[in-house]
């Protein structure tokens, strides 16, 4: 009477039976040994019932609502609050038959009832549904872990990319990675404040990162003229590098929407910007965003003055470059963090790290663990630390950025 059921004796299905009353757990027990892959596990009380939940990884609990020494429903609360998709279903053993009682219950988290006295047809049904539901609750949750480790070595190979192609940036463009550093933190600390997804907040950090790669399209004459210095042909040239940077990331599916970030990021609010010439929320939000970061950063760079002087040209552009919120949170963001100081840091690797150094950004992983905070000074033991993690858990790019000592 196996019920087409998937498991076998030698990997069976635990199941445990609460209940004070020996007759039911007689019956239910010899019930359940029909199954010729079902163990069952009894327990009287409260107590035994959760210490036993702790030795062996049970499918199903079969549970009383009244325990010598507690209630039934606390104990279904605890085993659900545990992990509700990879615990045991929990099936209320009663007599009561009133709905309040069974919302109750439903509440508390039960996936079902059984009556008492038992229907001992009911009973085999039941327990066969039950079991093929866990088997499909099992074998969804390998799938999803199998997917969360497909997604984590993405995650890695995206990382490793992005950080081979700062590396090719950096050669032909001179601290395109620090640049590119800067107005990730900022533009992603922006796209978190104006109530970005999380993947979306993702695509706009990428995009930060790489928001120059098209420009390694760019013939020598162009990429090392400076802008004020350039004829028209070039500065129409020049302005084709949003569009190569895209051409460029969008072929690699999980850069294809920063990719989308970079092509607009020098459309203007009001129309008048390119390649597209849309407007307002026609623009992406990742592109409104890296609009107003990288010329605030280019502004630093340039002409460097004061915060207020650096922020009233931007504003004057309010509205016809630029979305005023992306201006207004840049302008929080300077209250809050102060102002960049790009020229002052730069990424070192984990293997040149060294006791003394200070940290410029936070040191993040893969998986989103904050090891170590901005403006920490390192020694030995962090050092190891990181290190240490890197090895399961890589420090994102693989490198930390430091100030100049």
């Amino acid at each position: 009477m196996n019920g087409n059921l998937i498991k076998n004796p030698q990997n069976p299905y635990y199941i445990l039976v609460v209940d004070d009353d020996e007759v039911i757990v007689e019956l239910v027990t010899r019930l359940l040994s029909q199954f010729e892959n079902c163990r069952p596990i009894s327990a009287s009380t409260y107590f035994e019932g959760e210490s036993k939940l702790s030795q062996w990884p049970f499918e199903l609990v079969l549970l009383d609502w009244n325990l010598p020494d507690g209630e039934g429903l606390d104990l279904c609360r605890k085993i659900k609050a545990s992990n509700i998709l990879e615990g045991p279903l929990v099936v209320m053993i009663t007599g009561y038959s009133d709905s309040a009682r069974k919302i109750h219950a439903l509440d508390a988290g039960a996936d079902d009832f059984l009556g008492k006295p038992i229907d001992f047809a009911e009973f085999r049904a039941k327990v066969r549904s039950y079991l093929r539901i866990k088997d499909l609750q099992n074998t969804i949750n390998e799938d999803r872990k199998k997917l969360a480790e497909l997604n984590t070595e993405l995650e890695r190979e995206i990382l490793e990319l992005t950080r081979l192609l700062t590396q090719i940036m950096e050669h032909r463009l001179p601290k395109a990675a620090v640049r590119g550093k800067s107005v990730s933190e900022v533009s992603r600390w922006i796209a978190e404040h104006l109530s970005m997804t999380p993947e979306e907040v993702k695509d706009v950090e990428m995009a930060g990162l790489l928001h120059e790669v098209g420009k390694l399209a760019l013939p020598d004459p162009i990429l090392f003229t400076a802008m004020e210095d350039m004829d028209e042909d070039q500065w129409i040239q020049f302005r084709q590098h949003p569009i190569l940077g895209d051409l460029s990331l969008s072929q690699v599916t999980r850069l294809k929407n920063a990719a989308g970030v970079i092509r607009h990021q020098l459309e203007n609010f009001d129309g008048t910007g390119t390649p597209e010439h849309w407007q307002c929320t026609e623009i992406p939000l990742g592109s409104r965003i890296l609009r107003v970061v990288t010329d605030f950063y280019d502004l630093c760079q340039s002409d460097p003055g004061s915060t207020a002087s650096i922020l009233e040209r931007l504003e004057r552009q309010s509205g016809s470059w630029y979305d005023p919120q992306v201006l207004q949170q840049l302008r929080l963001h300077i209250q809050l963090k102060g102002m960049p100081q790009p020229d002052r840091i730069y990424p070192v690797s984990l293997m040149q790290l060294h006791p003394g150094m200070v940290l410029a950004q936070d040191v993040v992983t893969i998986s989103g663990i904050k090891l170590l905070s901005q403006n920490v000074c390192l020694d030995r033991r962090m050092i190891q630390h990181l290190h240490n993690f890197h090895e399961t858990d890589p420090v994102v790019n693989g490198s930390v950025y430091v100030y100049h000592s």
